[in-house]
């Protein structure tokens, strides 16, 4: 019995294609499950003007994907990373970051699938990355991994402050030394005037007993 596969069939073929199988496996399995359907002339005239209709959708889908391939090779993306010391890179392009910005220059056909990232960009530099547009049609863009640039009045500004912090410590330090300076400086000083006060408290003369001048008084 002759069927015209209504599905792509691991075994039988593509969807489309006129097969002969056994009319038990076709009237019991491959028809009811909606796989294939009889070959009769309606149906095989049905099935070619269809078959006709989606050779056209594909040459017109392969066309514009060409058209489109075209306008992407025109493209260069410019990615910004921060760095640190040696130009180390701080995180990474993903092929999510190239998709966004494609996105935002009018692709929105493409999605990071199509992007042929082998693995993020962790490097400063020119990188070639392809894009599978539509079946085999492919297009390959540039994209420029540059170091984000530094605001210099930014720069200038927090440095301004380290400065003026700095100096206020120094001064703060300088201001502290001084006061420990002159206490140090003051405290011989007091020590000396202690030690005259009490050369002259032994110095002063002792009075003498009033206990002579008593008895002498009595006599007389």
């Amino acid at each position: 019995m002759k069927i015209i596969l209504k599905e792509d069939h691991g075994v039988l073929g593509s969807a489309g294609d006129v097969v002969e199988v056994k009319g038990g496996y076709a009237r019991n399995y491959l028809i009811p499950r909606g796989i294939g359907k009889v070959a009769n002339e309606s149906n095989i005239k049905a099935m070619s003007e269809l078959r006709k209709q989606q050779h056209k959708k594909i040459e017109k889908e392969v066309e514009d994907a060409k058209n489109l391939a075209g306008e992407l090779e025109k493209v260069t993306l410019q990615m910004t990373v921060k760095t640190g010391e040696d130009n180390k890179v701080f995180g990474s392009v993903t092929s999510q970051n190239l998709a966004d910005e494609l996105h935002g220059k009018g692709f929105a056909a493409i999605d990071k699938r199509k992007i042929l990232l082998p693995h993020p960009i962790r490097e400063i530099g020119e990188f070639p990355v392809k894009i599978k547009v539509y079946g085999e049609v492919m297009a390959e863009i540039k994209v420029i991994v540059e170091k984000e640039a530094t605001d210099d009045k930014v720069v200038d500004k927090v440095q301004e402050e380290i400065d003026a912090k700095k100096a206020a410590e120094e001064k703060a330090q300088a201001v502290t030394q001084e006061v420990v300076e002159e206490k140090v400086e003051e405290t011989p000083e007091i020590v000396a005037e202690d030690e005259v006060i009490a050369e002259e408290k032994i110095e002063e003369p002792v009075p003498e007993d009033s206990g002579e001048e008593n008895q002498e008084e009595g006599k007389e």
